[in-house]
């Protein structure tokens, strides 16, 4: 056989081969962990074997096992090789083994966390068309059923807006942000764009700030020695009236009876065609009272003595008179949904089309003739004008809104002492008594101006620093840095597109204005696989160079030993036959069995032929 410098070349070559092999696995195993990074773990991708469902996962988790496997087994045998060689040059020349350790290379027999699963969005995110909450406002859904006429025969009658949209209106209002709104999946994005109702509020021009100032003194000064002062109104919000000449009366407060009293909250008294507009008035100072022990005196029954100009400055500069329309508007809606967490952002831009009032339309006959589909404010018979069904959403809701914000509060009591709030309106339900405009409806306090002071029992009971009076009253709610017609404005928006979390109020897909399908991005969550590559690379890296380290050792042996050894039983054999000890061995200490006995631990090898390059060593026994 062929022989190396005298080395059979096999050991050596396996070896070597052994350890460059045990190498390039690791490299591979690198690699195919490399591959994986990123990858989706694919949940459908399973198959079957032996009679099991094996997944993707599972197979390539076995495959990197089975890999560290083999590059363990690879290099253990590299080491192993060189270590027998070593083990034989230690004998043949008499020094001890070197010390080398396999237990370094137990780390390949696994990597933990190397490759492992994570959950991560999927990039880019999947998008589809599909339907999602919207709107079609060109629907009877959104108004209560309208009762035909008595005295004609096809007009039908205005009758306030649906339930549906009553509920909505109410839920925020007392909330004060937009409800939720179910998406098609916990994670998604989409946009919508419609033509919607919108509010604008400003201040009231000067011709309606005095006419409103005027019909407020004349209310404070009616009664027998103006005792309607004792009875001032802090806030009144109202849409005009149509007169029977055609005209508006627009100020707050009417003859009613021969008393002025707050006009009724209701769109209907607009009459057909007129704008939508609601007027709100807020005055705090009017709420002004000082106790004089057996009497009050009104902050408000100074409008009719001296200097009342001066104080009407100040009440209505510390107050708010607003106007505010009904206009159509342009709407881009962005919705997001992160793990059903819902953030909606709504702006609206007004195209400058003012809604008009529609409290009866004509619709098809009930007689016997021409019946035909029929939505007109005119006569015309069997013409179907469907904007109309707009024009009466857009006042529903306007309707269903403003039923939250009209009606009056006054101080109730009259001269007495004792006063309270004499509330007629669901404005005290809404977030808007948290805004500057409003916010003295709810902490409201009677002043302490003049010689007495009115409190209550909350402030009474705060003074006393007794564990029994602690905590029995939250703090007041902290007014938000918006004005009322701002507040005013983005509730209504609020409340336009909470109508699309209503199942009630959801578009009808038979109707042909009905809206198509929306493009929805889905931020879809999927595992993938991460990899580690330094958790891999470190027990690799230690040892392979430990069994390279190794394996130079096993070489320079060979090179040493001139020869190349194996732990063959031959091997053995042949090198025991022809050596001795210096003392005797008892039969029954010939078996080899652990321990070694005691008294053959001072005995020495007596060799029976040693090489030439070793002779110096042969007058040198070896202690076994």
């Amino acid at each position: 056989m062929a022989k190396i410098a005298g080395i059979y070349w096999v050991k050596p070559a396996s070896m070597v081969s052994c350890l460059i092999i045990g190498a390039l696995l690791a490299l591979g195993h690198h690699l195919f962990y490399q591959s994986l990074a990123g990858e989706s773990v694919s949940s459908d991708g399973t198959f079957a074997a032996f009679g099991a469902s094996i997944s993707k996962q599972q197979t390539n988790t076995s495959i990197g096992t089975a890999i560290s496997f083999l590059v363990k087994a690879f290099l253990v045998a590299a080491v192993s090789m060189a270590y027998i060689q070593v083990f034989w040059r230690a004998i043949k020349v008499g020094r001890p083994a070197s010390d080398l350790h396999l237990s370094g290379l137990n780390t390949t027999s696994s990597a933990p966390a190397t490759l492992s699963v994570l959950p991560s969005f999927v990039d880019p995110p999947p998008s589809s068309m599909v339907l999602v909450p919207n709107l079609d406002l060109e629907s009877l859904s959104f108004v209560a059923n309208m009762p035909a006429s008595q005295g004609d025969y096809n007009t039908y009658l205005y009758n306030g807006p649906s339930q549906a949209v009553r509920e909505v209106a109410t839920a925020v209002a007392a909330r004060g942000a937009i409800l939720p709104i179910r998406p098609p999946e916990v994670n998604a994005t989409w946009s919508l764009g419609f033509y919607g109702p919108s509010l604008q509020c400003g201040n009231v021009d000067d011709g309606l700030y005095q006419a409103f100032i005027e019909n407020i003194k004349s209310y404070l000064h009616s009664g027998t020695n103006s005792v309607q002062c004792y009875q001032p109104y802090g806030y009144l919000a109202w849409f005009p009236r149509l007169m029977v000449n055609g005209t508006l009366d627009t100020v707050p407060l009417v003859n009613v009876s021969g008393t002025l009293s707050p006009l009724s909250g209701t769109m209907s008294q607009l009459g057909n065609g007129q704008n939508a507009t609601m007027y709100l008035i807020a005055l705090p100072d009017l709420f002004q009272v000082s106790s004089q022990i057996t009497h009050t005196d009104p902050e408000a029954c100074k409008s009719n003595g001296p200097n009342a100009d001066q104080y009407w400055e100040q009440w209505t500069a510390d107050g708010t008179m607003l106007q505010c329309q009904l206009i159509n508007s342009t709407y881009h809606v962005n919705f997001t949904y992160t793990n059903g967490n819902q953030h909606i952002n709504v702006s609206s831009f007004p195209t400058g089309d003012t809604i008009t009032t529609a409290n009866n339309v004509i619709g098809p006959s009930r007689g016997p003739d021409q019946r035909c589909p029929t939505l007109t404010f005119s006569n015309t018979s069997c013409e179907f004008a469907k904007e109309i069904l707009g024009v009466l959403s857009f006042q529903a809701i306007m309707d269903a809104f403003s039923q939250n914000v009209v009606g009056a509060i006054s101080i109730s009591g009259g001269a007495s002492a004792d006063l309270t709030l004499d509330i007629d309106s669901r404005i005290m339900a809404t977030s808007l008594v948290n805004t500057i405009g409003l916010s003295f409806l709810e902490h409201y306090a009677i002043s302490t101006r003049g010689t007495g002071e009115y409190s209550s029992l909350q402030s009474e009971l705060s003074l006393f620093d007794d564990p029994s009076v602690q905590g029995i009253r939250n703090s007041a709610t902290s007014i938000r840095n918006q004005t009322l017609s701002d507040a005013l404005e983005e509730l209504f928006r609020n409340t336009v597109v909470s109508m699309m979390g209503s199942d009630a109020l959801q578009p009808n897909m038979s109707s042909d204005t009905a809206p198509p399908p929306t493009k929805v991005t889905f931020q879809k969550v999927q595992n993938i696989y991460v990899y580690t590559a330094w958790k891999l690379w470190l027990p690799y890296g230690f040892a392979i160079v430990l069994a390279t380290g190794a394996v130079a050792i096993g070489l320079f042996a060979m090179l040493d030993n001139r020869a190349s050894y194996s732990h063959d039983f031959s091997t053995i054999f042949l090198v025991a036959k022809g050596t001795d000890v210096d003392i005797p061995i008892a039969p029954d200490d010939l078996e080899g069995e652990d321990p070694l006995p005691s008294y053959l631990g001072d005995a020495r090898l007596l060799w029976a032929q040693r090489s030439a390059a070793h002779s110096a060593n042969d007058s040198d026994p070896e202690i076994l």
